[in-house]
C-alpha cells in the first residue's frame, strides 16, 4: 500500500486514546475558557492558571488521575508512566512521544530562544543592520501588495534558514515597522502577515522541526501532505489577501476623500473683516502679500470645534491641558519620527510672548543671543527690546543655487564668546524659505553644546515643505534645546495666539517653567481646542495645501526665470513666504515700498528682518490663490517696465 495513504498510525493511535482516556464533551470546557478570557483580555497567567486547575480536576474525576502528580505535570510535563496504571510499553511509541511534554520546563529553551533573538534583533538595529537591508529590500517595492508580499517571504526564508518561529516573526516586525507606518499601512496588518507566516508555514518546510513531528505522526511525508495542507499555507494566503484588500480599499477611500476637500482657488473675500493685511497694511491695496497669514479658509473640523467649544455658552479657563500635549506629540512623532513625551510640551499665548520667556529663563540683560539674519522680525525686536546683545550670524547667500547657508565659522566665533548664551535659528527660515540640513542642524549643536549655549529652534513653517523635502527638527538631533513651534500657520488660525513649547530636556525644561509659573503664562482655551483638531483630524488639509502651495512655489520660479525684471528669487525651500532681491533697482526700501503700493502691491519691507544689510529685500506672501498670485507677479512687471525698465538697462 502507497505510505501516503496508509492510515494504521491514526488509528493506532486512536486505540491508544480509547484505552488511557475517558473523553467527554465537557473536557474541552478549559480551552473555551481560554478563548473566552483572551477575548475578554484578561491577564494571562490568570487565564492559563484557571484552565490548568479545572484541567487537572477534569483528569482526577474522568480520568482517575493524582491530583499531586496533575501539580506536578504543571512543572515537568505530563508523564503516562505517573498519570496511568495502563502499561507504557502496551501502547505505540509514536502515542507515547505524543502525550510526554509539556510542563513549563519546556518551555524553557523557547525563553531563551525568544531572549536570544530579542538580543540579535537589538544589535542588528544598533548597528543600522536592518536599515541596510531595508535600503535595498524597500527600493524595490513600489506598491503595498509587494510590501505585504515581502513580509510573508522573509518570514519564510528565515524559517527554513533557522527553523525558528521567534526569529521568523521578530525580525520581519522590527525591519517593516518604519515602512509601514510611512506608507500609512495599519500595523496590525504587519503582525497579521508575520504571525501568519511564522507559525503556519513551518509545518510546509520539509527541515523544520514541526514538519518532521507532523510527518512522523501522520506517517506521510511533508512533500506528500503540502497540497493539503490548506491550514499551513491557505492562512498566510488569506490574512495577506484580507489585509491587500483592506489596505487597497483604504488607499482607494483617501484618493476620493482627496477630490472634495478644499478649493484653494476660491477667492476668499477678507475686506471688512478687521485683518491687519487687508484692513491695515494692506487696506486699500490691490495685492495685499506681506503680513503671514494665509488667504484661505480654515479647515472644518477646527470651525466645528470652535463652534462647539463657543456654544457652551461660556469661554472659560481650562482645566485640563493634557489633551492638547497628546495631540501635538503624536502627530510631530509621527511626522518627524521623533519620541516626544507629552510632559515636555508647555502651551503658551503668542509665539513672540513666550519667545521673550525664553530669553528670560535662558539668559539676562547684557547677555550675547546670536541670530542668523535675516530672520523674523518679531524675533530680532523682541531681543533688542529685552537688551541682550545681539550677535548677528548673518546667513550667506550661494550665488549659484540662490540658497542661504550658515557661517559656520563666525558662527563659532559667537558661541565662544563668554557672554553668548542663547542661539535662535529659524527652520524653516523666515524670510529666506531656506532649509537646514541634518549635517548643518548637527554642526551648529555641535558648536553650541561645545560653549554650553542654548539652542531656541522656531519650527513654525515645518510642515510646508516643497519638492518632496522632508523637515529636520532641531530635535531629531538633540533633546538639549528648545523648540518653538504653532500650527497657526499651517492651518489659518493666528488669531488663536497659541504657541507650542518643547522641551525634552529635564534640566531645560524646569529652568523654563519656573520662568513661565513666575509670569502666570496661561493659554486661551479656544487655542488649545482649535489647535488639537487640526493636529488630530487635519492632516488631509496639510498635504492638499502643500500640493497647492508647491504650484505656487512652481508659478513663481518660473516666472522670474522667464521675466527679467531684475529681481532675484531666492530658491523658496519652504514655507509660504519668500524673499526677493530689489537691489538691482537702486531704490532705498521706503521708496520702493511705496512705489510698489501705487500698483497695489504690499510686501513686508526688509528692513525688517535683522538690519541695514536687508535694504533692498522685501518679502512675498504666496499663500493666496492662483489667480490672485500671477496678477500681483503681473504688476509687479508692469512698476518695472513703468518706472525702472529703460533705467536700469542703460
Amino acid at each position: 500500500m502507497d505510505r501516503a495513504a496508509d492510515l494504521s498510525a491514526a488509528s493506532t493511535i486512536t486505540s491508544d486514546i480509547q484505552k488511557v482516556f475517558h473523553v467527554s464533551p465537557i473536557l474541552v470546557l478549559p480551552m473555551v475558557i481560554v478563548f473566552v478570557m483572551t477575548f475578554l483580555k484578561k491577564p494571562i497567567v490568570q487565564t492559563l492558571g484557571i484552565s490548568a486547575i479545572i484541567g487537572i480536576l477534569f483528569g482526577v474525576v474522568f480520568n482517575g488521575f493524582d491530583f499531586g502528580n496533575g501539580l506536578s505535570a504543571l512543572y515537568s510535563g505530563f508523564s503516562l508512566e505517573k498519570m496511568t496504571t495502563i502499561p507504557v510499553s502496551s501502547l505505540s511509541d509514536v502515542f507515547v512521544n505524543l502525550c510526554n511534554r509539556g510542563g513549563m520546563t519546556s518551555m524553557i529553551s523557547p525563553a531563551l530562544l525568544v531572549i536570544v533573538a530579542s538580543m540579535y534583533g537589538t544589535i542588528l538595529l544598533h548597528i543600522k543592520a536592518l536599515d541596510v537591508i531595508a535600503d535595498t529590500l524597500f527600493s524595490k517595492l513600489h506598491s503595498r501588495f509587494l510590501l505585504n508580499l515581502a513580509v510573508s517571504v522573509l518570514a519564510t526564508l528565515i524559517i527554513a534558514l533557522t527553523s525558528s518561529t521567534f526569529l521568523a516573526a521578530m525580525m520581519p516586525k522590527d525591519l517593516f515597522f518604519k515602512k509601514f507606518n510611512e506608507e500609512g499601512m495599519d500595523g496590525k496588518d504587519l503582525i497579521s502577515s508575520v504571525v501568519a507566516a511564522s507559525t503556519q508555514l513551518i509545518t510546509c518546510i520539509p527541515w523544520c522541526d514541526t514538519a518532521v513531528f507532523i510527518a512522523g505522526i501522520a506517517g506521510v511525508s511533508t512533500l506528500s501532505y503540502l497540497p493539503y495542507n490548506l491550514m499551513g499555507y491557505g492562512t498566510v494566503i488569506f490574512c495577506d489577501g484580507i489585509c491587500i484588500i483592506r489596505n487597497w480599499l483604504l488607499l482607494r477611500r483617501k484618493k476620493l476623500r482627496k477630490k472634495v476637500h478644499m478649493d484653494f482657488d476660491h477667492i476668499l473675500n477678507r475686506r471688512n473683516t478687521n485683518t491687519w493685511k487687508w484692513d491695515g497694511e494692506g487696506k486699500d491695496a490691490l495685492y495685499p502679500m506681506g503680513t503671514a497669514d494665509m488667504d484661505f479658509p480654515m479647515p472644518k473640523e477646527i470651525q466645528h470645534a470652535l463652534k462647539e467649544k463657543i456654544s457652551q455658552g461660556v469661554l472659560s479657563y481650562a482645566a485640563d491641558k493634557s489633551y492638547f500635549a497628546d495631540a501635538v506629540v503624536s502627530y510631530l512623532n509621527k511626522r518627524d519620527e521623533l519620541q516626544l513625551n507629552p510632559k515636555s510640551v508647555l502651551p503658551g499665548t503668542s509665539l513672540m510672548s513666550v519667545y521673550k520667556l525664553l530669553l528670560d529663563a535662558f539668559s539676562i540683560e547684557g547677555d550675547g543671543v546670536i541670530l542668523q539674519t535675516p530672520v523674523f522680525g518679531g524675533i530680532f525686536q523682541v531681543t533688542k527690546n529685552n537688551n541682550r546683545k545681539i550677535y548677528e550670524n548673518q546667513l550667506v547667500f550661494d550665488e549659484h543655487t540662490k540658497t542661504w547657508h550658515v557661517n559656520m565659522e563666525e558662527l563659532e566665533q559667537f558661541c565662544s564668546l563668554q557672554d553668548t548664551k542663547v542661539l535662535v535659528i529659524t527652520n524653516p527660515g523666515n524670510p529666506t524659505a531656506n532649509v537646514f540640513t541634518k549635517e548643518e542642524l548637527e554642526e551648529m549643536v555641535r558648536i553650541a553644546s561645545e560653549n554650553d549655549v542654548v539652542i531656541i529652534s522656531d519650527e513654525v513653517h515645518s510642515d510646508l515643505y516643497y519638492d518632496d523635502r522632508k523637515h529636520t527638527s532641531i530635535l531629531n538631533v538633540t533633546d538639549r534645546a528648545v523648540l518653538l513651534t504653532s500650527s497657526a500657520k499651517v492651518f489659518g488660525i493666528p488669531g488663536l495666539k497659541t504657541a507650542i513649547t518643547i522641551i525634552p530636556n529635564e534640566e531645560l525644561f524646569k529652568v523654563f517653567a519656573h520662568v513661565n509659573m513666575r509670569a502666570k503664562m496661561d493659554v486661551i482655551d479656544l487655542g488649545l481646542v482649535g489647535m488639537s483638531a487640526g493636529y488630530t483630524q487635519c492632516k488631509y488639509y496639510i498635504d492638499e495645501l502643500r500640493t497647492y502651495l508647491q504650484k505656487s512655489k512652481d508659478i513663481c520660479v518660473d516666472w522670474f526665470n522667464q521675466h527679467d525684471i531684475k529681481v532675484t528669487l531666492s530658491t523658496p525651500q519652504a514655507s509660504y513666504l519668500f524673499w526677493l532681491d530689489f537691489r538691482k533697482w537702486n531704490l532705498d526700501n521706503t521708496t520702493l515700498e511705496s512705489l510698489l503700493r501705487k500698483y497695489g502691491i504690499v510686501f513686508s519691507n526688509g528692513v525688517e528682518f535683522g538690519g541695514s544689510h536687508n535694504e533692498g529685500y522685501m518679502r512675498m506672501n504666496v499663500a493666496t490663490s492662483h489667480a490672485q498670485l500671477l496678477a500681483a507677479l503681473n504688476a509687479l512687471e508692469k512698476c518695472y517696465q513703468e518706472n525702472l525698465g529703460s533705467f536700469i538697462k542703460l
